[in-house]
């Protein structure tokens, strides 16, 4: 079965006017639309055969390179929502470019409050007739999300993946000391004439502040070495006009952090990113060696009514900002703030919606050093195996391993299994020995690694749910235990 991790496009064939929200479509225009869905994951799943292909870079103000890992996710079903005979839409979901609900793997976006959030920019450059046009940027006060697409490459069709050379941003009026972060990203659609990317910029206080984005030389990065297409470059340089409309909570509560003693000061919520805001008390002395690790406290988590978690250690790079003590997070979906259950940091938790949290069960597994808290579905549909271990060739080392194992009806599959294995290996390590396995952390001298189980015959189908709704964020709940434990 393939893996969709992208929402369809479809719907963008469906113009309605703004005004009449939740108006409902006519028999007619829901067939159409629906053809064109079908039509439409059928040219999704050719084009994941072809892999991931996005391009990741994350840079700050001084020069500094970090590598970003993208997380593997277990399949995505895209879902039409179907009421009797007719599809309802809402009135925001089409002011959004469908390209950011597929980043954000939504059907649809109804909150209004977004549309603060949201602007809409044309600006365009053009060189030996290929033109790079910023159409739609979506941001808050730790970051934005830009749209754009690229057009009038000749034959398109000879590049396998499109992307660029080198890029780089700067942003006017931005003090040398505020760090800022930045990764283009490409996005997949069916558009035969033009490719859809997203620049993705973290930093703090952007609004109204002007943003000069470069970018040098288009061509096909698919094999080992760049193969140029389009030579030159395209400057494009815009405002950032969106409001911030970030809600704040007042914590000022004392916490143990990096070894010191701070105030955590408050809690900042959007719909796109939740930060937290710190106070130093006492600076702490960290001595860290090969044998001897200090535990920095700085666990922070928020925990959703729809039941899942968004937690730091297992999100890639570029969804993390800090400046100093304070840390912002993006959400990997489009968040009202009525869906937030509470927010954990450094030890302490602070609720917010508790009487939306859902009852988990946790699974100790003294051996490996772990624990993990499932959902009671989960719980009461897998089988746990005994802890394995074995020798592994590829990388060189020792290894453990436990599987979890659902049984539905008549079916029966491996929905995931978390691996230990003995030294610290780096997420590119891993990736070149054993790349359908995803990188966790590494802690106390063992490196954990995920690997999802996979849809491979009908009847497995049964555990399409299980993997969409919980599987594919299973990783957010994992618990390393210390070691003296």
């Amino acid at each position: 079965m393939s893996k969709i991790d992208r929402m369809l496009e479809g719907m963008k064939d469906y113009k309605v006017n703004h005004n009449e929200a939740g108006e409902k479509m006519e028999t007619e225009e829901k067939e159409r639309l629906l053809g064109s869905i079908m039509d439409k994951i059928e040219r999704e799943k050719a084009s994941e055969k072809k892999g991931d292909g996005r391009d990741v870079k994350n840079r700050n103000r001084k020069g500094f390179k970090k590598k970003s890992r993208l997380t593997k996710i277990a399949a995505a079903i895209a879902v039409v929502f179907i009421t009797g005979n007719v599809v309802v839409v809402g009135a925001t979901m089409l002011h959004l470019n469908e390209k950011f609900l597929s980043y954000f793997r939504q059907e649809e976006v109804n909150d209004v409050e977004l549309e603060n959030n949201y602007t809409i920019v044309d600006v365009e450059a053009e060189n030996k007739g290929v033109t790079i046009q910023v159409d739609q940027v979506l941001g808050d006060d730790h970051g934005f999300y830009a749209l754009f697409q690229v057009k009038g490459v000749k034959n398109p069709e000879r590049i396998l993946e499109p992307g660029f050379r080198d890029y780089e941003v700067n942003i006017k009026e931005l003090g040398d000391e505020i760090p800022i972060s930045y990764s283009v990203i490409k996005l997949y659609d069916d558009k035969e004439d033009e490719f859809s990317f997203m620049l993705k910029v973290n930093s703090q206080n952007l609004t109204g502040k002007e943003i000069c984005f470069t970018l040098k030389e288009f061509g096909d990065v698919s094999g080992d070495e760049f193969r140029k297409i389009v030579e030159g470059q395209w400057k494009l340089t815009w405002k950032l006009a969106y409001q911030n409309n970030a809600g704040k909570i007042d914590v000022n509560k004392n916490i143990d952090l990096y070894g010191g003693k701070y105030n955590w000061d408050s809690i900042s919520i959007s719909p796109l990113s939740i930060s937290v805001s710190t106070t130093m008390l006492e600076q702490g002395i960290i001595h860290q060696s090969d044998d001897e690790s200090v535990d920095l406290n700085d666990e922070f988590y928020v925990d959703f009514a729809d039941g899942t978690r968004l937690n730091k250690e297992y999100v890639d790079d570029d969804d993390i900002y800090i400046d100093g003590s304070d840390i912002s997070m993006n959400f990997h979906s489009i968040r009202k703030y009525d869906d937030i259950v509470s927010v954990t940091f450094a030890g302490v938790t602070i609720p917010i919606h508790p009487d939306k949290q859902q009852h988990k069960k946790t699974y100790l597994n003294n051996e490996m050093k772990f624990s993990l808290q499932m959902s009671d579905e989960l719980s009461d549909m897998v089988t746990v195996s005994e802890v394995k271990s074995y020798k592994d060739e590829g990388l060189k080392t020792n290894a453990q391993y436990v599987s979890f194992v659902g049984k539905k009806d008549d079916a029966e599959m491996t929905l995931f299994s978390i691996y230990r294995f003995r030294g610290v290996i780096s997420p590119d390590e891993l990736e070149e020995a054993a790349p359908f396995m995803t990188y966790l952390t590494s802690r106390d001298g063992y490196t954990y690694v995920i690997e999802y189980g996979e849809i491979v015959s009908e009847e497995q189908m049964v555990f399409v749910d299980i993997l969409n709704q919980e599987i594919s964020g299973i990783k957010h709940f994992l618990n390393i235990l210390s070691s003296s434990l």
